[in-house]
């Protein structure tokens, strides 16, 4: 099975990758380079797919497109059309590819739409001074000097993808992080769980070192204090219609029509689940969500600025090492820390402190497993703002 495992898990990872790259890209570049119809609701409206879960996400077109779902329901009660239902199949490899694509292209929109407001305009005024087309200056001009920040961004969106389990759990695809899960839980196999996390972290080491190789070692920075930031350029006619239309669709895909779905279902329901159950589960997330963001906010804090203010050896080897938070898998996160809890346990109860197991239960555990994945992306963000003030360099964006 270990060759369908890796089959399964580099497909996604590499259409996911190009068609986020694609998409995150060109969005940035459009909504920083032009002035449109609607750009400012774009510029943060586009980020809101974030917000929705990729299993979320996948439940809910399935929903959509299933016989009962409303699409099909429309065709049999409107129209009198009875479809095949092949077309509407999205529970397959091109359904989670398009599922991941949708909600975790913000990664690399956010990160290089960033990048690109704080570039200088001269480069992209001379190409048009000299006769280039938008599209020759798109890939000519902004895809190479953009190329780290679309790598960062990429990068995020393969760690999530080999992270997930919800989506393909619920379309039958197998992955590394599936096999773990049912080795693990379904056939009690915590050894060959643990197997398959090691060859899995072989993967991402692979992936990581691609990545610096891809990222490479350029730093762009300006010759001159007074740099003419990007200025967006006023589209008219049909041009503007077709960068309204694209954004539109995009944001549609990604949020407003999951979105509607999911509100429709709590609509109907409303009754069912609005118990005192779901009272606990909301304060239960809200106790994990704060209780994990306080700790995130203040390590990620602390690193960023001993990285900032020191230049020993210690200051750049801690912060690479806490990278390995998200650059691990969730699942192979997972088997680590309860395996670690668990012995933790034995020793307690051996010892006679507790009649159970306590501490690989507990909301701890979750806890400082959740702090442990995320510290990432919130040690991006402080050094984004850290070096604000700074040079613009490429590394900064992916350190």
């Amino acid at each position: 099975m270990l060759g369908t495992y890796i089959t399964n898990s580099l497909t996604l990872i590499i259409f996911v990758g190009l068609l986020t790259a694609l998409i995150g890209s060109s969005l940035a570049w459009i909504i920083s380079a032009y002035d449109f119809p609607l750009r400012g609701f774009f510029q943060w409206g586009l980020i809101l797919p974030l917000a929705i879960p990729p299993y979320i996400g996948a439940y809910t077109y399935h929903g959509i497109l299933n016989y009962t779902g409303v699409i099909q329901t429309t065709l049999r009660n409107q129209f009198d059309l009875t479809v095949n239902q092949d077309y509407f199949n999205i529970m397959n490899m091109p359904g989670a590819v398009f599922i991941f694509v949708m909600f975790l292209f913000p990664y690399v929109f956010t990160i290089t739409k960033a990048f690109l407001a704080r570039q200088s305009t001269s480069l992209i005024e001379n190409a048009r001074i000299l006769g280039s087309s938008s599209w020759r200056i798109y890939f000519k001009i902004v895809l190479p000097i953009t190329r780290a920040s679309i790598v960062a961004g990429v990068s995020l969106v393969i760690l999530e993808v080999l992270n997930d389990y919800g989506v393909v759990k619920y379309y039958g695809i197998q992955t590394f992080t599936t096999a773990i899960f049912q080795t693990w839980f379904g056939l009690g196999d915590l050894n060959s769980a643990i197997k398959l996390s090691g060859t899995l972290m072989l993967i991402i080491l692979g992936l990581l070192i691609l990545e610096r190789v891809l990222r490479g070692r350029k730093r762009f920075s300006f010759t001159t204090t007074k740099v003419k930031l990007l200025k967006p350029i006023k589209l008219k006619g049909r041009h503007k219609w077709l960068a309204f239309s694209y954004c539109m669709a995009i944001f549609l895909l990604a949020f407003m029509i999951p979105f509607i779905q999911l509100i429709g279902w709590s609509l109907l329901t409303y009754e069912q689940f609005f118990s005192s159950e779901l009272l606990t589960v909301i304060g239960n997330t809200v106790l994990v969500a704060f209780t994990g963001a306080t700790l995130i906010t203040i390590m990620a804090i602390v690193i960023s600025n001993f990285s900032r203010l020191n230049r020993g050896l210690t200051a750049k080897l801690f912060p690479k090492i806490t990278i390995l938070g998200y650059s691990i898998p969730g699942a192979v996160i997972s088997v680590g820390v309860v395996t670690l809890f668990i012995g933790i346990d034995k020793i307690i109860y051996n010892w006679g402190w507790t009649s159970s197991y306590v501490l690989s239960t507990s909301v701890f555990m979750l806890i400082l497993h959740i702090s442990y994945v995320i510290l990432l992306l919130h040690i991006i963000l402080l050094n984004l703002d850290l070096n604000a003030s700074e040079r613009i360099s490429q590394k900064h964006l992916v350190c």
